[in-house]
């Protein structure tokens, strides 16, 4: 007969944060210790074990998220539509350069649906932004890429 005296936690997805891609699956990485009621024992932290969650395209199906960026002052602001099922998390900005196609290289992290980065030297241009879930590591994966349409 089970214990009376257990209690059960259930995390949910959006409160995991420490996301990594790895081949081509979303993973996140959850260690855990216990705590006992009255806060005077704890066991030995747990080893990290990892969680499949699929893979992105999974998460998003068909969806694609509309993209705007525009160029006023020498700032470059970039403003996506809401993310269904994805309140919570934070989205690591990729931009591709006129002067190195093909190549995306990491700008920051924003938490809400917008980014503002400063333009760079004429003649080098902004070609292309890409969104990715945010993950440990700050490599552009286009594993990790949310489907996107610039507009």
């Amino acid at each position: 007969m089970a214990d009376p005296n257990i209690k059960r936690v259930i995390i949910p997805e959006g409160d995991l944060y420490n996301m990594v891609i790895k081949n081509d699956q979303v993973q996140y990485l959850v260690r855990y210790r216990i705590i006992s009621e009255d806060k005077t024992r704890t066991s030995e932290w747990s080893p990290i074990y990892h969680l499949s969650a699929g893979t992105v395209a999974e998460k998003f199906g068909d969806t694609e998220i509309q993209v705007h960026m525009s160029i006023s002052g020498g700032n470059v602001n970039v403003v996506w539509d809401n993310i269904p099922d994805f309140t919570g998390y934070s989205i690591d900005i990729y931009v591709e350069y006129s002067n190195d196609p093909g190549e995306y290289l990491y700008s920051g992290t924003a938490s809400g649906n917008s980014y503002s980065f400063l333009e760079p030297e004429s003649p080098v241009t902004v070609t292309d932004i890409a969104l990715q879930v945010s993950t440990t590591v700050k490599t552009y994966n286009p594993a990790a890429q949310i489907p996107t349409v610039m507009v």
